[in-house]
């Protein structure tokens, strides 16, 4: 591919708006499932192919942007130059005897005995260049440490107030010790200065250092890999981090690397020996910058591990402050969102307030959100105040006495379940309670990535962009093509998909830290009774029919995102998306967790609903609309809200089963049901929109489930189903829901508590123990089926496969072709059953050594079965177990590149 062919396509793909709403990412690392079960390398070469390329900056607005400020005026760092270059001073690990050592090589190679040699251009050190040395990278490098610390003590003689706050330690094998397991060391890092009580951990790394010999391609990416994994697992690993640095080393150029909430920035190369000025800027930077400089949050202290403990073993913990009140944070609940790197990064914890009873728990959730938007707290104060203001009585209706006066029901006021039962402030109680919200200030001003963080610095839409995965680089000839110059822009098609190499090839918005504290609530996905978990959903469903009246959307029902309280009402949580019906930016992305989401968000477009309204139970008049509903744009309205709840109690009632299960029931049929429904993944499966769009479709699935579940909701279900598809209607677009909608919902969700059974999952390791028993059993009945010996029997030798109904044998020649026949149907029916049992996980077969020409018969699947090969074959609590597992008692819902 020549050069202009590879710049064209990367001007092609240059353009990924950022909107204020934003979007469910499919391609984030912590949706693949290679990055969240593979091992570290895997995992490694995932996160930086998601990456791609980075904004490169010059060396000078990085080091006035991304780097800590430096504490010392130009005149006192030209007097540090001019020291370095004079004599080496004990400090550090240089003392008496390796100055000595020092000014031999001197002597040998013909330095100045100083660190730094003007005549030559050089680090005395590094007149021999890194290229030219057999010692590995670890060892030619570690001199760095020593020039390190003559930067500290000449910068501590020209100004004596200054104290170090860091050092640079050279590595060896040895990985920093975190919350989750790295194996990877780096070469080298500037570290805090203190009393460590524990092994080298991530929690006191400030700069991640990483070493090459020699420049070339190979050697850039792999640097660029390792460096970027560091920064990653810092950011990931440790709460308090704002930021954090990096640095690497090829021969004699060094790049300087910044990673915050919002974006990875790299700066120019330079050469340490004849930019030697800027290493010593850098390292002065480094030496004495405070913690906030340093990148850490001031607002959030780690605690103290106890004396036995050690770091990788040991949970830490943290005090954390909101709004001048502290909690001391034992349990981090959700801290799957700072795995994509960028974007909200959301963090959960279980805390309790500072001086007071541990058993008196809260939940603090701290996240970076896009600076034009309100925050979850501020949202839910809008709603409040919406809801307190609302006319309930002469806007809603007393619930109708039948489910056939709906067919015949005129009015505009909406069916109010429980009408005339509550007021206006019982019904704020049907949102999860946040006690208090704030912005996170360092040092007096509100933290952001933009002002604060990066000093004021603003990405202009013209960039260089550095390529730092090996999939993004090109080859020409002998050149390697790192740097792409183009325009990053907003697409003024925003429903449009975009292909990028890269996440940052768009633009680079401005977060603010926020963090609020609420009451702690039980996640649905964590109730085990049937009766209260369909209590809490109709709780939520009144929730989500209080925000549809006074004219709001939720944008993100999820089993996570609904919580029980102690005193055992439902609530919604999770309102960092909910905005109002009118807000344009309901129309630009999609939100929501995949197996909730509406099927008309997961395609992004209208759903043209099939006619299959002759089988509603109850038919709703359509109205005219005003103009023509095809030129209407597409976006989120109060129908997929109510598509999220349908899909909610299906998914209670696929994703459990019973402690005792009746005669006739066929858990493995469930279980593949659920899977096709409940992928897991932003797909819909031409089965879940089957479900939706053809009559009959839920009866079948049904069918699957325990009888007695089915019967007490499928009435319902298939009710509020034919609501959905009657508002799926091109006429119907841009109207809103039917006003007796949600007492159907309130309905169906009161339905399932009459179900009295425990909600037991259907574990991975139950469904391939059933798997293995039918595969058994059908290869046995295959066997008696066809005469064919089973294990421990001896079979007939011969070439003939002897039949129960085979003619005589004296007819030899009838006898051997049919003897013939029955064996290839004998190995195509087993063949079957063995296939059945060895395929991968996610349905294709696995590769066997080739025997003979494979029968048609095998290789070619079944129709009903061609669904079914293309989503992973995983057992039913599978992707739910994974979240549940993940997130505890998570408030947070989990789209945002963030979504977190």
């Amino acid at each position: 591919m020549s050069v202009i062919t590879f710049f064209s396509i990367l001007i092609i793909m240059a353009h990924l708006p950022v909107g204020d709403s934003s979007p469910y990412k499919v391609d984030v690392p912590r949706f693949n499932s290679r990055y969240r079960e593979g091992n570290m390398v895997s995992a490694r070469k995932i996160f930086v192919n998601y990456i791609g390329s980075v904004p490169q900056i010059s060396i000078v607005d990085f080091l006035d942007h991304f780097m800590p400020p430096q504490k010392l005026d130009q005149k006192q760092i030209a007097k540090v130059s001019r020291k370095l270059c004079g004599k080496w001073h004990e400090y550090g690990d240089v003392d008496e005897q390796v100055i000595l050592d020092k000014k031999a090589r001197a002597t040998q190679w013909g330095t100045k005995h100083a660190p730094y040699d003007r005549k030559h251009k050089v680090w005395s050190d590094y007149a021999h260049l890194p290229r030219q040395r057999a010692d590995n990278e670890k060892t030619v490098y570690a001199a760095f440490t020593d020039m390190c610390d003559q930067v500290i003590a000449c910068c501590k003689a020209v100004r004596d107030d200054l104290s170090p706050t860091t050092r640079l330690v050279s590595n060896g094998n040895t990985p920093l010790m975190g919350s989750k397991h790295n194996s990877a060391p780096c070469d080298a890092f500037h570290y805090l200065i203190g009393d460590h009580d524990h092994e080298l951990d991530i929690y006191d790394c400030v700069c991640n250092v990483q070493y090459k010999k020699i420049l070339n391609a190979t050697n850039v990416q792999d640097n660029n890999l390792k460096v970027i994994w560091d920064l990653h697992q810092t950011m990931r690993m440790d709460p308090r981090r704002r930021f954090t640095f990096g640095m690497t080393f090829a021969d004699t150029t060094v790049r300087l690397w910044h990673y915050n909430r919002e974006v990875l920035v790299v700066s120019e190369a330079f050469d340490f020996n004849k930019n030697f000025k800027i290493l010593i800027d850098v390292y002065a930077r480094l030496s004495f910058a405070t913690m906030p400089e340093l990148g850490f949050d001031p607002t959030i202290t780690l605690l103290p591990s106890s004396p036995s403990s050690v770091a990788n073993t040991s949970p830490r913990q943290f005090r954390i402050a909101v709004d001048n009140v502290f909690y001391i944070a034992t349990q981090v609940l959700a801290d799957f969102c700072p795995e994509d790197g960028f974007g909200r990064c959301t963090r959960i914890f279980s805390a309790y307030k500072e001086g007071e009873s541990v058993d008196k728990t809260f939940v603090i959730k701290d996240c970076w959100v896009e600076a034009t938007r309100d925050t979850e707290f501020t949202t839910l104060k809008l709603i409040e105040a919406d809801i307190l203001s609302f006319d309930w009585q002469r806007k809603c209706h007393p619930p109708l006495d039948d489910v056939e006066d709906l067919a015949s029901y005129k009015s505009d006021r909406i069916v109010d379940p429980l009408y005339g039962k509550l007021t206006p402030e019982e019904r704020t109680r049907f949102f999860v309670p946040i006690i208090n919200g704030v912005e996170v200030a360092v040092n007096g001003r509100p933290d952001d990535t933009q002002d604060v963080i990066a000093n004021g610095y603003e990405f202009p839409n013209h960039r260089n962009m550095f390529c730092v995965d090996s999939d993004s680089v090109m080859q020409d000839g002998s050149r390697y093509i790192s740097i792409w110059q183009g325009t990053v822009g907003n697409e003024a098609d925003l429903a449009k998909p975009r292909e990028v190499v890269g996440c940052f090839f768009r633009p680079i918005v401005r977060r603010k830290h926020h963090r609020l504290v609420m009451e702690k609530g039980l996640p649905l996905s964590q109730i085990k009774e049937a009766r209260k978990a369909f209590s809490v959903v109709s709780d939520a469903a009144y929730g989500l029919f209080i925000l549809h009246c006074i004219g709001w959307l939720h944008r993100d029902i999820s089993a996570d995102n609904i919580l029980q309280m102690p005193n055992g009402r439902g609530v919604l949580a999770d309102l960092e998306y909910t905005k109002r019906a009118s807000d344009p930016r309901t129309r630009s992305f999609r939100t929501g967790t995949p197996d909730f989401l509406a099927i008309e968000v997961a395609y992004r477009q209208y759903l043209n609903a099939a006619s299959d309204a002759d089988d509603v139970m109850f038919r709703v008049k359509a109205e005219a609309t005003d103009g023509d509903p095809d030129t209407l744009p597409w976006r989120f309205r109060d129908t997929h809200d109510l598509e999220s709840i349908w899909w909610l109690c299906l998914w209670l009632l696929f994703h459990h089963t019973k402690k005792r299960r009746p005669a006739g029931y066929d858990l493995l049929a469930q279980s593949d049901t659920c899977n096709e429904l409940f992928p897991g993944v932003l797909k819909v499966t031409q089965r879940r929109r089957e479900l939706l769009t053809e009559k009959q479709k839920l009866a079948v699935a049904m069918r699957t489930l325990p009888p007695d579940w089915a019967a007490a909701l499928e009435g319902y279900l298939t009710a509020v189903r034919n609501i959905l598809r009657n508002s799926y209607k091109p006429e119907k677009r841009g109207r809103p829901l039917h006003p007796g909608t949600w007492w159907m919902v309130h309905n169906m969700c009161m339905a399932g508590t009459a179900i009295k059974d425990d909600l037991v999952w259907i574990t991975r390791n139950e469904v391939d123990r059933l798997k293995e028993r039918a595969r058994k059993a059908q290869l046995k009945a295959a066997q008696q089926r066809l005469g064919v010996a089973g294990p421990g029997e001896v079979a007939d030798k011969g070439d003939d496969v002897t039949m129960t109904d085979a003619p005589a044998r004296e007819d030899h020649g009838y006898r051997r072709s049919t003897g013939k026949r029955n064996k290839r149907k004998t190995r195509d029916e087993l063949g079957s059953v063995h296939d059945a049992s060895s395929n991968d996980e996610d349905g294709s077969p696995r590769k066997r050594a080739k025997r003979g020409k494979p029968s048609k018969g095998n290789n070619e699947p079944r129709s009903s079965d061609k669904e079914e090969s293309r989503p992973s074959r995983r057992d039913a609590s599978h992707s739910s177990n994974r979240n549940a597992s993940r997130s505890g008692g998570k408030h947070a819902a989990r789209r945002d590149g963030t979504r977190g």
